[in-house]
């Protein structure tokens, strides 16, 4: 009776350990880092608008937008080296920059202005209230405008000329962020992140309806190729896989604080990797679609982060591009995969027989 009970005590303990040590083994996550280096000091101002060209493959063009009164900067040779090209540019607040047709939109205190290689040209009306954010949809002349207390702006024309959007509810909302459909060209849908939670468009950004976390601030957005959905609120990052129905507040190792700025890596269905800003904590990288997170802020010049943009050829160069208090910082990203260790097989130990009475 007493050798069973030792017998059944080992068998126990010894099945706790291989459960202890699968689980472990399940969870792990990739080992992620970053190296940061100052790319553009933007005369020692904000990187508060920061794009990449369309055809950054070939041409590695960067466009970033310096605050207060900084102005314009590009960089053809991603990143390394720098120009202002704001020589003739009025308002030099450059909240939010964009490509459209060819064509360089830059968004702040004054509304739009138009870059053709050579000079600036406004375009449209004064918006009357300071352009946030700017995002130009995919095969189409199609450009958003979002604005401080003012709504949302659209152009049919590649940016020369707009009209607000005229909803009663959302023409006085502080936009401050837009992403589009994976599936874009065929369900024409757009999202943006606002003062009152997110609000979508199923018509290319024309008409809009409130679709989810409405009962608060919404600082930014992103989109997984898959249509996974990021939100970043005043209180961390949240996560929809049904377009925005439900969500989930996601995880372990992102430090508290308001979210300025989101980005998914465009090599996505390999490293489910996703950059997030926190307030005046710098950059956080995600491997696993957002339920753990790690803190890359090695060499960051700054950790007030308000733009964060990958590489298009990302699966290539690994880099990704922070605008931040005192210009852009270029950032090299390192991901170890998971290591899954086959345990060797533990003998099955041989009882030892009770001494006899």
């Amino acid at each position: 009776m007493i050798f069973a009970q030792r017998a059944l005590s080992k068998l126990l303990i010894l099945s706790v350990f291989l459960l202890v040590f699968l689980f472990f083994v399940q969870t792990a996550q990739a080992a992620v880092s970053a190296a940061w280096a100052l790319s553009a000091t933007l005369g020692g101002g904000w990187g508060a608008g920061l794009t990449v060209s369309p055809t950054f493959a070939s041409d590695r063009t960067i466009v970033g937008g310096g605050t207060p009164y900084k102005g314009v900067w590009l960089s053809k040779d991603a990143g390394l080296t720098w120009s202002d090209i704001s020589s003739n540019l009025p308002d030099l607040n450059a909240r939010a920059v964009t490509f459209a047709n060819g064509k360089i939109i830059k968004g702040g205190d004054d509304g739009i202005f138009l870059y053709d290689g050579t000079s600036w040209t406004k375009k449209g009306n004064t918006f009357g209230n300071p352009v946030m954010t700017l995002l130009s949809l995919p095969s189409s002349q199609i450009v958003l405008a979002g604005t401080r207390y003012g709504g949302i702006f659209i152009s049919q024309d590649a940016g020369l000329t707009w009209s607000q959007v005229q909803d009663a509810v959302l023409k006085n909302l502080d936009i401050q962020g837009f992403a589009y459909s994976p599936s874009f060209n065929s369900d024409h849908t757009v999202f943006a992140a606002t003062a009152l939670g997110l609000y979508k468009s199923l018509d290319s950004g024309s008409n809009w309806q409130a679709s989810g976390l409405n009962d608060r601030r919404m600082y930014s957005i992103a989109i997984a190729p898959d249509g996974m959905i990021f939100a970043g609120m005043d209180n961390g990052v949240y996560t929809s896989n049904d377009g925005g129905t439900t969500w989930v507040r996601t995880g372990a190792g992102l430090a508290g604080g308001g979210i300025p700025a989101l980005a998914v890596s465009p090599n996505w269905p390999n490293d489910h990797l996703v950059a997030s800003a926190v307030d005046s904590r710098g950059v956080f990288l995600t491997t696993d679609s957002g339920n753990n997170w790690t803190a890359v802020n090695d060499g960051l010049s700054s950790q007030d982060v308000t733009k964060l943009v990958f590489s298009p050829v990302f699966s290539a160069d690994k880099t990704i591009f922070a605008g931040l208090n005192g210009g852009i910082s270029r950032g090299i990203i390192q991901i170890v995969p998971d290591v899954v260790i086959t345990p060797t097989p533990t003998p099955t130990p041989t009882p030892t027989p009770l001494p006899g009475p």
